[in-house]
């Protein structure tokens, strides 16, 4: 049975998927049906859906006119590798409780998914009970956790924000800190107690046992006839120099290509250091947030960096991925 409740401030839409603990269908499920499949009842709580305003104008019309009611958990904007073109948006949402994947092209048209099965592996069961985050202040936090971060130990790191996770009525404080501009996450209980966190659904680890040992028995001898000898092996493959350069024969010199440069992360926590547009944009679509961190990631092949950023409206949490120029790549509401 679906269900929608609504409180002053609370949505809470109870859903049939298959998720992690956020409750969101990975970017290789196919389709809401698959997703489903082997699932168990998992709620999802929101405080607060995604702005709309953070869609594209042609995707925002065709979900307000299809869709009217929709709660959007989730916009990403994809690009083609290395570059800058958008060749689409993907959009994730919720329903009268059914959760929708969507996808639109670079005309913002809905682009038509394949009919028929669609195969693949079954997605494991999706953990049961409900699970709601929201951001908590440190002046908020219990004496019992706020004694664990001041302590000897954690006392030079500098505080970011706190996730405070509910499953199944189980706290969780989940802090965030930082040292020399790296970041650590504290999983706490409300005692201060050091808890491991639910992970998300996944494959199973293997049982743990006894091996059973082979079968124990007389082997059979081979069917009488004419044997047939075993196909020579295949010669080895010659490797390739480890360095220089390489004749290819009848051409020119080839140079072997160069490992692939890694992108450059760095964390900003002074809301200040941000370009002005990220800023414009996090004030015209996210009114009344505070800012919380900022994960900087210059790819390889890219001349400006993407801002990862980590902002609250009121307890709402939300991630935001934006350009240098406050072009939007991706938004999702935490939850």
């Amino acid at each position: 049975m679906k269900k929608i409740i609504l409180t002053a401030s609370v949505l809470s839409i109870v859903l049939m998927a298959s998720c992690s603990k956020n409750g969101t269908i990975g970017p290789d499920q196919l389709s809401v049906a698959n997703a489903r499949v082997g699932s168990s009842a998992q709620a999802i709580t929101l405080i607060s859906p995604l702005p709309a305003s953070t869609l594209p104008s042609g995707v925002k019309r065709y979900l307000d006119q299809k869709y009217a009611g929709y709660s959007l958990l989730k916009v990403d904007r994809k690009r083609q590798p290395g570059t800058t073109t958008f060749e689409g948006t993907k959009v994730k949402f919720l329903q009268n409780g059914t959760l929708v994947d969507l996808d639109f092209d670079a005309n913002n048209a809905l682009v038509a998914k394949p009919t028929g099965p669609q195969g693949g592996p079954t997605p494991p069961p999706a953990p049961a009970g409900d699970h709601a985050v929201s951001y908590v202040t440190r002046s908020e936090l219990p004496t019992a956790v706020a004694s664990v971060i001041s302590s000897s130990t954690y006392g030079s790191y500098t505080y970011g924000w706190t996730e405070l996770h509910v499953h199944d009525g189980v706290a969780q404080y989940d802090v965030k800190l930082f040292s020399n501009n790296q970041p650590t996450t504290l999983h706490l209980s409300a005692s201060g107690a050091t808890v491991t966190p639910t992970p998300p659904a996944g494959p199973g680890a293997p049982v743990s046992g006894t091996a059973t040992a082979p079968v124990s028995g007389t082997a059979t001898a081979p069917v009488s006839g004419t044997a047939t000898a075993p196909a020579p092996p295949a010669p080895p493959v010659p490797k390739a120099p480890v360095s220089g350069t390489a004749t290819a024969p009848g051409s020119g010199t080839a140079t072997p290509p160069a490992p692939p440069a890694s992108a450059n992360r760095s964390f900003i926590l002074d809301s200040s250091k941000l370009p002005s547009a990220v800023g414009s944009y996090l004030q015209s679509n996210f009114s009344g947030y505070t800012f919380l961190a900022v994960e900087l990631n210059t790819p390889p092949t890219g001349t400006t960096g993407e801002y990862m950023l980590d902002v609250a409206v009121g307890k709402q949490l939300y991630k935001v991925r934006l350009t240098s120029t406050g072009e939007l790549l991706m938004a999702e509401a935490r939850n």
